[in-house]
């Protein structure tokens, strides 16, 4: 692995930094959470023990039976004349839920038709399997209350020549506390209602209740306006039809002997002015309250609440417009949001019933356990919120309420941002820094190694001479002292070359003095009289010191040579013409030894800058190698090619390979591979014993093949039958 890597995965142990900042800032998230809920669960309990303190807020909460409902008429006749259960197999009558009644701001347009309240935020009261809506609400006069009917058979219209309550079907509207306001709602045809109310034996007509009667879909909607001073602390609607008793409405009501007997009604619901007012003061930004009866009924509502949804920045969760935070980084927000954003919190949902109404499993358990209790939601993508519910207890401790609070943590966002903000910015300031000084530093010290190895590279040349251009290095670290250590060992390896290179003088002019002595004294010996097994003796040491003498003269010849290659002079020649001359030249020399030479001329080159001369020695060098490891009847090849920047010489041979470890020394002085074949033939082997190889011809072809600044090299053939020398010349010589 590269050394600019390693320092790379090295450098992601910075990664520590932000982890670590990340982690304070989570724990630290955990902490104002915490404090947090505690903070809103001191202001629930504040308001709760407001409301239990004051007896007339006490009262406004309706301390109602489980089902919800005033009980109505003489209690201890009812006791004596239990009335039948509210849904039974022969009424669909469902009275188990309230009306609840929102306030809005305006009045309604009464005309029968639903339109203008499907542009209200209230929710239908579905009843009697879906085949009553009840929707109500009020203004400060007035009480509007809108039902849709479904029926199975058509509506008999009033029939005004019959008496009390009407002559065919009409609906029992009751708004009264026991039922003591029973109004008959009636009309004769679609359009204008009547509405009409019993005391004693006389009939009267209510004109203060106004509205209309429609036709609809299987069977009818009707729209009333009330004023709010009938409407007590119930609302009921009941529809009689052919005279029966109620088949659709939400109170238990029977029409016995002309009167009707109301005998459950189902409270009114709305907000209550007093308890609203006073929680009022309770209520601080970015808070949302409710105050619930303990059926989940809501009678106050106070909302300040305001969080960004994540779709949407200028907007809240319930699309409401928020304020802009000019002052906020908002990249940086949304970084911190994102690290403390992955709590595991359930999806908040902001309205669990109908309008009016609210339901959660918090609020059923502090009810139930009579203590308070907190639960953290998901709100935005990007934001939290906690609810607390405080129970409303009375000293004999009843539960008649709940205070639900809500708060999202877009608050901590506004106190925490600038200190938070800056951990964030400077831990990545810093690892960036810290990155950036690595990665140069890494890149810097790559660099520096590389250099170094390219230089080790060049320093020592195809032909083993030093390249004495090799820069010191002045850093004083690691990678200087190897810089000098590389140095130094290049010196020294230079040294010994030299001394290699002049050894063969040193030794000619040295060892030419004491061979001159030892012939002469075999001379002298050679005179006097000596037996015959002496004379052997004598005449095998003059053999030895003339084969020391011609070692020196060819080591000499060698110096000799190189000498007068580097002061040839070029001159313009057919390279085409002297490979055809020197092919047949070669013919009967191969002939004689029983080789089979074939010469390969494929171009035309009649313009070569060279020396004739060298190339010939240097062709002749490389012919009588091939003579000498060619087998018998086997085939030598000359050949020459033109490359499109140079001029290709080939002398292949068959014969034995090339050993591995020779090819990059083969072309040195005094280096030969004759010793180490065993494959030579019996004549070569002869007469390599007449004639000594000191491995000085490849040097010699080496030499000028560099004079004419080319390249030789030396390969074995791709099909391993031989080998071969393989000489490039430039098209132009320098």
């Amino acid at each position: 692995m590269r050394l600019r890597k390693q320092l790379l995965i090295v450098s992601l142990f910075l990664l520590v930094l932000p982890i670590s900042g990340f982690l304070y800032i989570r724990e630290m998230e955990m902490v104002l959470r915490l404090g947090q809920e505690r903070a809103a669960l001191a202001t629930a309990q504040a308001i709760a023990d407001r409301i239990t303190s004051d007896s007339d807020l006490l009262s406004g909460f309706h301390q109602t039976q489980e089902n919800g409902y005033q009980e109505t008429g003489n209690q201890e006749n009812e006791k004596q004349n239990p009335v039948s259960p509210l849904v039974n197999t022969n009424s669909d009558i469902n009275a188990s839920r309230s009306i609840y009644i929102h306030t809005i701001n305006s009045d309604i347009n009464l005309d029968g038709y639903e339109d203008e309240w499907l542009g209200l935020d209230i929710d239908n009261l579905s009843l009697n399997s879906s085949r009553l809506n009840l929707k109500a609400a009020n203004t400060f006069n007035y009480v509007y209350l809108f039902a849709n009917f479904s029926l199975d058979s058509p509506v008999q219209y009033h029939n005004p020549t019959t008496n009390f309550p009407a002559g065919g079907d009409y609906l029992l509207l009751s708004t009264g506390t026991r039922g003591k306001n029973n109004y008959v709602i009636r009309t004769s045809s679609p359009g204008r209602i009547q509405a009409i109310y019993k005391e004693g034996n006389k009939i009267f007509q209510e004109f203060q209740i106004r509205g209309f009667w429609r036709e609809a879909n299987n069977g009818f909607q009707i729209e009333l306006q009330i004023p709010k001073s009938l409407v007590k602390d119930t609302l009921g609607v009941a529809f009689f039809q052919n005279q029966a008793n109620p088949t659709l409405g939400n109170m238990n009501v029977e029409f016995i002997e002309g009167q009707f007997v109301v005998k459950e009604a189902p409270n009114t619901k709305s907000i209550n002015q007093v308890l609203d007012q006073t929680v009022q003061s309770f209520i601080h930004e970015n808070n949302r309250l409710y105050l619930l009866d303990n059926q989940g009924w809501i009678f106050s509502e106070r909302d300040s609440l305001a969080t960004r949804e994540s779709t949407n920045e200028s907007t809240d969760y319930e699309g409401r417009e928020r304020p802009s935070d000019s002052d906020r980084t908002l990249a940086l927000e949304w970084l911190l949001r994102l690290i403390v954003s992955t709590r595991d919190f359930p999806q908040y949902n902001h309205r669990l019933h109908q309008k009016g109404f609210l339901s959660a499993d918090e609020i059923t358990h502090a009810a139930a356990s009579n203590s308070p209790v907190a639960q953290w939601y998901s709100l935005d993508v990007d934001s939290n919120l906690v609810r607390v519910v405080v129970p409303v207890v009375m000293q004999d401790q009843q539960v008649v309420g709940s205070v639900v609070l809500e708060q999202s943590n877009d608050q901590w966002w506004k106190y925490t941002n600038s200190a938070v903000f800056q951990l964030i910015l400077y831990t990545f300031v810093a690892l960036l820094l810290a990155a950036a000084v690595i990665l140069l530093y890494a890149s810097w010290l790559s660099f520096r190694i590389r250099q170094l190895n390219n230089y080790v590279k060049k320093s020592i040349h195809t032909d083993g001479t030093i390249n004495r251009s090799f820069p010191k290095s002045n850093f004083d670290d690691e990678i200087g002292d190897l810089n000098r250590s590389y140095l130094e060992l290049l010196s020294n390896i230079d040294e010994y070359n030299d001394y290699l290179r002049t050894l063969s003088s040193k030794l000619s002019h040295e060892l030419r003095t004491p061979i001159a002595v030892i012939r002469s004294s075999l001379d002298n010996l050679e005179f006097l009289n000596a037996d015959e097994s002496q004379s052997t003796y004598i005449k095998r040491a003059q053999e030895g010191t003339s084969r020391l003498s011609n070692i020196l003269t060819s080591m000499n010849s060698a110096k000799q040579v190189e000498e007068a290659i580097k002061n040839t002079e070029f001159e313009n020649f057919s390279l085409t013409n002297l490979i055809n001359d020197i092919g047949q030249a070669y013919q009967p020399l191969a002939n004689e030894r029983g080789r089979n030479l074939s010469v390969k001329n494929s171009t035309s080159i009649n313009n070569y800058v060279g020396a004739p001369e060298l190339i010939v020695q240097l062709l002749d060098k490389l012919f009588e190698n091939a003579l000498d490891f060619c087998p018998n009847e086997k085939y030598i090849e000359l050949a020459l090619h033109e490359r499109p920047d140079c001029y290709e010489l080939v002398v292949s041979n068959d014969g034995p390979l090339l050993p591995e470890h020779m090819r990059g020394q083969i072309f040195d002085s005094l280096i030969s591979v004759r010793s180490q074949s065993s494959n030579l033939n019996a004549d070569s082997f002869v007469k390599s014993e007449q004639k000594l190889h000191l491995g000085l011809g490849l040097f010699i072809a080496r030499l000028v093949v560099e004079l004419h600044k080319g390249s030789i090299v030396a390969n074995n053939r791709k099909d391993l039958s031989g080998v071969e020398f393989k000489i490039y010349l430039p098209k132009t010589p320098h």
